[in-house]
């Protein structure tokens, strides 16, 4: 495995185990975040990426195989498809929660955000993720009790690739 030149502050190196059912050990240096701001247009619409560019250290990483995406549907929105600014705050801060959740152990992170598509009445939210299992449970849960800002639906995909999420990690290349 390719480590990244670059270091973050926010070093952690920790152990994956089970990989295709052999022993071995993983070193992954958690990059920081660094968050870039682009727009682009597709299908006609206008949309805002705001992307982690820190990824890019570990694209291709053989531990964070899986890909998150969970969508919020907008019931308010702009024209142009974009939603009204306090709506986006309250998902934005919802969004924080689950990260955390996700992650109830800082030094090994089980997901890692990668961020934000904000496009056509919806908000995309991308995380590259450890395991699977855990996360798929916590947003069962979720749905389960309805205390969400906006509706949603998500997806976990197998990606050991990192092609679901090339596109945005090359746009702020």
């Amino acid at each position: 495995m390719k480590l990244p030149l670059k270091i973050g502050l926010k070093q952690i190196l920790w152990k994956l185990f089970q990989n295709g059912g052999m022993s071995r050990e993983e070193k992954v240096v958690i990059p920081d975040f660094s968050f870039k701001t682009f727009h682009f247009v597709s299908e006609n619409k206008e949309g805002v990426a705001i992307i982690n560019k820190g990824l890019l250290d570990i694209f291709g990483s053989e531990v964070f195989v899986w890909n998150l995406s969970v969508m919020f549907h907008y019931r308010n929105h702009t024209d142009k498809g974009i939603p009204e600014g306090e709506d986006l705050e309250r998902v934005s801060k919802y969004i924080k929660s689950l990260d955390y959740r996700m992650n109830p152990d800082s030094k090994k992170p089980n997901a890692l955000f990668l961020g934000y598509l904000i496009w056509n009445d919806t908000t995309e939210a991308i995380w590259r993720v450890y395991q699977a299992t855990e996360v798929n449970k916590l947003l069962v849960e979720e749905l389960k009790v309805k205390d969400y800002p906006e509706p949603f639906d998500y997806r976990i995909d197998p990606d050991k690739s990192w092609e679901l999420c090339s596109w945005h990690l090359k746009a702020v290349k």
